[in-house]
């Protein structure tokens, strides 16, 4: 091979671009702290605790999960914003201010993994086999009863 044919392949060896790893992209984790206000999550919070004072952490994650499949509803049929989907009228009572470490532990927990998956609504009268347009699903602890798409 010739010398300076040989040369001039080491050289190119030798002498290359460098090139900088990629970053790796930081993903970002959907918390209800980034997901809602301060004011939006107060209302959830107060939701809650007024519908489910007295309950276990379970019970009060069940309605903590219809409310969060009200607002991610992809039809927005119960409304566009945390405060509409609430506070329609005669859906939930909101009025109790003093939230229980209980409760945010619930809505923390519905929010994570929805304990009600597809129910869209509850009361805690007598149980029907269908309540608002939806078909019974089930029954809490306390009483709540809830109703499915």
């Amino acid at each position: 091979m010739n010398k300076l044919l040989m040369l001039a392949v080491c050289a190119s060896l030798i002498h290359t671009e460098y090139v900088p790893p990629e970053k790796p992209s930081l993903v970002e984790y959907k918390t209800l702290q980034n997901t809602y206000t301060t004011e939006e999550l107060d209302l959830i919070y107060r939701v809650v605790e007024t519908e489910t004072y007295t309950a276990d952490v379970g019970s009060k994650s069940h309605v903590a999960s219809v409310v969060f499949n009200m607002l991610n509803d992809p039809e927005q049929k119960f409304g566009k914003s945390v405060k509409s989907v609430i506070k329609a009228r005669g859906r939930f009572a909101y009025g109790r201010k003093r939230i229980s470490p209980s409760t945010k532990e619930a809505v923390h927990k519905a929010f994570l993994k929805n304990t009600a998956p597809d129910c869209y609504a509850f009361h805690s009268g007598r149980r029907t086999s269908s309540f608002a347009g939806y078909e019974y699903s089930f029954t809490d602890k306390v009483g709540h009863h809830f109703y499915e798409d």
